[in-house]
């Protein structure tokens, strides 16, 4: 029995690793272009980009190790079945629960790996790849972003455009730009020409412009207490020279969501603001969301493991490439159940631990049941099963609708 449970682990040993592999190189496959943009037009060194890359790593094994697992568990398993190789082994007196135990192992692996991916690499890697993308903005020259008769956003709240442009790039005619960082006092700026210069001790963009006027709606403070309306006033004025500055820095920074920063904190960082939030309000809600989806999410890859198994037993009907089919389904079921208990726990539908879980808990119920099945029938209605939670989730989604 154990040479049988060795061959079935090589074989989905084989499988994940080719799954991750391909999986990997599809994603990355998807960022060729960004990277060849960098290195030939923003000339940003290849060391740079590639620093860039492995700080990824931790984020792409993260979405593609429980992906593979699932493809390749369902993959041999229908393999084994179409081959009849599993009847063999249960004529010798094996039974799927005896076939699971090389699947267990190996997704109790996976998510001990998961789990200091989860704790160490998520936080290392999204905190890493900001600080690069900090330095690959202060290398990257910004003119390579500036086109004529284009409007670009070069900023946060800054976007220009320009009528002609110098082979050397750095003289500008025909300046319009539009600025509104500070959402109180908004900008359209006109120029006839402008200089801009990169300061790399501060880590600033200049512009200087030349002969253009200043156009800006104010809020004036009302007048009348009663009322406390502020009035607007538009506001021309003129100059000779006027300096503007973007601060590289900030402007990575404003381009971080709260959730992409939220992810960058270390465990023990996340623990400690959580104690330090105010209660009840939405960052203690998002803190907590985020502790319990770090520990809720390492162990779908062990789910995943058992009911790709289970799915290709019971697909012996539909040839070697039915596992590999339904692992797409399930995939995608998984991902809308775990966006829509996400979002119940962020707008305080759900307890945070409830929201994290929930995925999981439907997925797990599946599992169990199907491997039930299995063992004693050998098949199970499918469609059935897979149905039952979309019912679920409209009678609670009906519910919420009542109550609010």
């Amino acid at each position: 029995m154990k040479k049988l449970q060795t061959y079935i682990l090589k074989d989905i040993l084989n499988w994940s690793f080719f799954s991750l592999l391909l999986l990997t190189f599809i994603l990355l496959l998807g960022k060729i272009f960004e990277i060849t943009q960098l290195i030939i037009i923003n000339k940003i060194p290849l060391s740079v980009v590639l620093n860039f890359l492995i700080t990824s790593l931790p984020i792409i094994l993260l979405t593609n190790i429980p992906m593979s697992i699932l493809i390749s568990t369902g993959l041999v398993f229908s393999k084994f079945s179409h081959d009849n190789e599993l009847l063999a082994m249960s004529t010798s007196g094996m039974s799927f629960y005896s076939q699971l135990t090389p699947v267990i192992l190996l997704g109790i692996a996976t998510t001990v790996t998961m789990f200091f991916l989860t704790i160490y690499g998520l936080p290392w890697g999204f905190s890493n790849s900001r600080i690069i993308s900090k330095k690959i903005i202060s290398i990257s020259q910004i003119d390579s972003n500036i086109q004529e008769q284009v409007f670009k956003r070069i900023a946060n709240g800054i976007v220009i455009f320009v009528g002609k442009k110098s082979k050397e790039s750095r003289v500008l005619k025909g300046i319009i730009i539009s600025e509104s960082r500070d959402k109180n006092n908004k900008k359209i700026i006109f120029a006839k020409k402008a200089i801009f210069r990169r300061d790399k001790t501060k880590n600033l963009i200049i512009f200087q412009l030349y002969d253009g006027s200043i156009h800006a709606e104010v809020n004036q403070p009302a007048k009348n207490k009663i009322t406390s309306k502020e009035k607007k006033s538009y506001r021309i004025t003129q100059f000779k020279k006027y300096h503007l500055k973007i601060d590289l820095a900030q402007r990575n920074q404003n381009f971080s969501p709260f959730r992409i920063r939220l992810r960058e904190l270390p465990f023990e960082k996340l623990t400690d603001r959580i104690r330090n939030a105010q209660r009840n309000s939405k960052k203690e809600l998002l803190y907590l969301i985020e502790f319990h989806r770090r520990i809720a999410f390492p162990f779908i890859s062990l789910i995943f493991a058992i009911l790709g198994a289970a799915l290709g037993v019971t697909n012996q009907r539909t040839g070697r490439q039915g596992g590999f089919l339904l692992s797409l389904i399930i995939l995608f079921f998984y991902y809308v159940l775990d966006t829509f208990f996400k979002g119940l726990g962020e707008n305080g539908f759900l307890y945070p631990i409830f929201s994290a879980w929930g995925a999981n808990f439907i997925l797990a119920l599946i599992t169990i049941y199907s491997a039930r099945k299995v063992n004693k029938e050998g098949d199970f209605q499918l469609i059935k099963i897979v149905s039952s939670p979309f019912k679920l989730l409209s009678n609670l989604t009906n519910l919420i609708k009542r109550e609010s």
